[in-house]
């Protein structure tokens, strides 16, 4: 930091402006220099506070998980994410789409109702401070599938007896 409270950031001609930097002044510097090595004055201009663009999402996708969960995907743009929230449709054996739920995180348990069905969700991009941005609808649906499960389980203990400490293994 120099002493006039300002961080060297880059020394080249390039910079691109990060997240962190939202909020901030920027100052750009440059000294001409001429071909006989001859310094010229210092150049100095600062621009306003840097601020975030609008909140917006690309590569929407969705996908079951190896879990079973419908999970969506995509890249947010526009400041620090915070509170996006993603709407669910599913779309019935004549092709009407149906609203099936709202959440704040990008995956849900699906109900065995939607065994079968295909399912896309939408993406609402919204930053910290509350700003949402455009909705985007995935670039592709899943057709659901029935959730892994197990139909019986037996669990064996060493001696046939449990003892503190040990792993109960099911195989």
């Amino acid at each position: 930091i120099s002493k006039d409270g300002w961080l060297t950031v880059s020394e080249t001609t390039e910079y691109k402006v990060k997240t962190e930097d939202i909020g901030t002044r920027i100052r750009f510097e440059y000294q001409p220099i001429r071909n006989d090595k001859v310094a010229g004055q210092v150049i100095s201009k600062e621009i306003d506070p840097i601020l975030a663009q609008a909140p917006s999402v690309s590569n929407v996708q969705i996908k079951q998980n190896n879990t079973g969960l419908l999970e969506v995907t995509g890249d947010y743009y526009g400041g620090v994410e915070d509170h996006s929230y993603f709407l669910w449709h599913a779309y019935d054996a004549d092709g009407k789409m149906h609203n099936i739920g709202k959440t704040q995180i990008p995956q849900i348990f699906p109900p065995e109702k939607l065994y079968g069905l295909k399912v896309e969700a939408t993406y609402c991009p919204r930053r910290n401070d509350g700003e949402e941005g455009e909705q985007v609808l995935s670039s592709n649906y899943v057709i659901v599938k029935p959730l892994p499960s197990v139909i019986s389980l037996d669990i064996f203990v060493e001696n046939g007896q449990i003892r503190i400490g040990k792993v109960m293994k099911c195989n």
